[in-house]
């Protein structure tokens, strides 16, 4: 079960998807009332997390899901690929 005001995104393991998480995980950052700092490390663990999601976890298989979660409270996000490296 998703808490609420949770933002959850799920899509195919592609890079394109990249930017659209960037402005979602921007929009929930100010909407919390982080400075631009704090935006801009937020911003690079999430592009990070989804890239490694992508990349090793899910080994660049398109068919193969991420999720994204933005939670307020505790103020969080995840990431998560469909399978281990082995899979």
């Amino acid at each position: 079960m998703i808490p609420p005001h949770t933002i959850r995104i799920e899509f195919n393991s592609a890079f394109d998807i990249l930017d659209f998480v960037q402005v979602v995980s921007d929009h929930v950052g100010k909407s919390a009332g982080l400075d631009e700092d704090e935006l801009h490390w937020v911003s690079v663990a999430v592009r990070e997390s989804v890239v490694n999601a992508i990349k090793h976890g899910n080994r660049n298989d398109p068919d193969k899901r991420v999720i994204v979660e933005f939670s307020p409270v505790p103020a969080a996000a995840s990431s998560a690929e469909a399978g281990g490296a082995n899979s």
